[in-house]
């Protein structure tokens, strides 16, 4: 036997929030486990509510994991199944389906002989997001974490600020950029789109800080653009740093509630990536809210590394921080209030 790819929609284990994720079923013993790592998949939009579960996600056809991902073009039976355990994003099932499950009576194929990429509206389309003004260059039609481009569907937003380093620059050539814009069919959530530029560039972050020091009186909520150590793939992820630590350091979020990535990508030694999150704080004591006054910071650095950890806090390209505090979802564009070059090694 040949192993089974399931594709999981799940409510976390300690509230209603949902994710999609990559897993496997070996073909001895029988057991469902994560994938290495979710190249390949990235999840759109999700919900439970009135006692319904669902979610929506891409997947690209060739196989992201080779030994634990199918390709989407071969000949496959499609089982489906359900289960009343929770449970969290970077595990596997318990294999207990206890509500139901079945599978098709014959093998068939995912993809017709003609294939259109389908907007929410259903109406085709090539777009990846409505540009967000008329200066701003269209996004990378690169998918999350994967180098195969998939479409994504078409995300109405109005932007609502922006802030970058050197100030003043065109969007195209600042060091890093950071804008956020409201989403007008899910007001729950802010969309942002953070980019750089360096030839070597491994990251760029954008950090929401109460006072302008990394983990000085409260934690810092962290965005980061990162590519992948082995590869040109880019993902989003929701780090922060915790309240007067010493060392001081960057660490992933306990799980990503309330981030999902819409696009990447890497090219010209440009990195960018583009992701919504509520503006609830997902995980309360490492997430901030986003319709309270912060500063912004923004720092970029050479280090790639994985979805899963934080960063090594070395800012060796650039760092700055804005001179006032901005209410993210009320509008506006902070003015640079420190900006400093490369080998320094805490924002501030």
């Amino acid at each position: 036997r040949t192993p089974l790819i399931p594709k999981i929609c799940q409510r976390n284990t300690g509230n209603n929030n949902v994710f999609a994720k990559d897993t496997f079923n070996p073909q001895s013993p029988r057991s469902n486990n994560i994938d290495s790592n979710q190249n390949g998949l990235v999840m759109i939009s999700s919900s439970f509510s009135g006692g319904r579960i669902s979610c929506s996600f891409t997947r690209t056809i060739e196989a992201g994991n080779a030994g634990q991902d199918r390709r989407l073009d071969e000949s496959v039976f499609i089982l489906l199944a359900a289960g009343s355990e929770r449970g969290g994003a970077t595990v596997g099932l318990s294999m207990r389906h206890d509500v139901t499950r079945g599978s098709t009576a014959a093998a068939l194929s995912l993809l017709p002989p003609e294939v259109s990429s389908v907007s929410p509206e259903g109406t085709a389309t090539t777009d990846m997001i409505a540009p967000s003004s008329p200066a701003a260059p269209p996004p990378s039609s690169a998918p999350s974490m994967s180098p195969t481009p998939t479409a994504t569907p078409t995300l109405e937003i109005q932007s609502l600020g922006s802030f970058a380093i050197p100030s003043g620059c065109e969007r195209s050539v600042c060091t890093v950029y950071a804008q956020w814009s409201s989403v007008p069919s899910d007001s729950s959530v802010l969309f942002f789109e953070l980019e750089g530029s360096a030839m070597s560039l491994g990251w760029v972050a954008m950090g929401l800080s109460a006072d302008r020091v990394m983990g000085g009186n409260g934690i810092d909520d962290v965005f980061v653009c990162q590519r992948d150590t082995g590869n040109n793939d880019v993902f989003a992820k929701d780090t922060f740093n915790p309240q007067n630590q010493s060392p001081r350091s960057n660490n992933i979020d306990s799980n990503q509630n309330g981030l999902v990535m819409i696009s990447s990508s890497f090219s010209g030694g440009r990195i960018s990536c583009s992701f919504t999150r509520t503006i609830e704080a997902g995980n309360p004591g490492q997430d901030r809210q986003l319709n309270e006054s912060v500063f912004i910071l923004l720092a970029a650095g050479s280090e790639r590394g994985a979805a899963n950890v934080g960063l090594t806090l070395r800012h060796d390209l650039i760092r700055g921080a804005a001179a006032g505090a901005v209410v993210l979802t009320e509008g506006g564009s902070p003015e640079v209030g420190c900006a400093d070059n490369p080998l320094v090694r805490v924002h501030g």
